[in-house]
C-alpha cells in the first residue's frame, strides 16, 4: 500500500489523469484545526472521469472519489508540491460520493460555523446548478445552500 497520497499522485501524473488528493486525504493535513478527529486511516484521491482505469492501477488498498467538476489538477491547493482538492470540491462531489463516510464527514464540516462562513457558496451553488444537483446535495447533507 502507498503509505501517502503523495505517491498516489506522483502516479497519476505518470497517467495523465486530473486529479488531486481526496477528502481523507486532506482532512489527515488540516482536520486537527478543524476539530475533527473521526478520521478513517486510508489513503484516498480524487479524480474526475471513468474511476475504473485509475482503481485498476491503483488497487483496491487506494479509495477513489469521484469528482462532479473537471479540472481539479488547476483548482486545487498544493500541500507540500502534493495537490489537494478544495474544501468547495469536495462539498459539490457529495453527490457523487454517496458513501457513508464521506457524507458524514461533509456534514461534519458543513455543522461549524467558521468553515460554511468562508466557503465560496457562489461558486457552490453554481456548480450544483449547473449539475442539477442542489435538491440530492440538500437531501444529503441536511442543509439548504446559503
Amino acid at each position: 500500500m502507498i503509505g501517502i497520497c503523495g505517491g498516489v499522485h506522483w502516479r497519476l501524473v505518470e497517467l495523465n489523469v486530473d486529479h488531486a488528493c481526496g477528502l481523507i486525504s486532506l482532512l489527515k493535513v488540516i482536520g486537527g484545526r478543524l476539530g475533527i478527529t473521526d478520521i478513517p486511516d486510508f489513503v484516498d484521491v480524487m479524480v474526475h472521469g471513468p474511476a475504473e482505469p485509475v482503481k485498476e492501477v491503483l488497487g483496491s488498498s487506494i479509495v477513489i472519489e469521484q469528482s462532479l467538476v473537471p479540472n481539479l489538477a488547476s483548482r486545487a491547493i498544493l500541500i507540500g508540491g502534493v495537490p489537494y482538492a478544495s474544501l468547495e470540491d469536495l462539498v459539490v462531489s457529495v453527490v457523487v460520493n454517496e458513501e457513508p463516510w464521506y457524507v458524514g464527514i461533509i456534514r461534519e464540516i458543513l455543522s461549524r460555523d467558521s468553515v460554511r462562513r468562508n466557503l465560496r457558496w457562489e461558486w457552490i451553488n453554481e456548480v450544483l446548478s449547473r449539475y442539477g444537483a442542489g435538491d440530492r446535495f440538500q437531501r444529503l447533507t441536511g442543509r439548504h445552500q446559503p
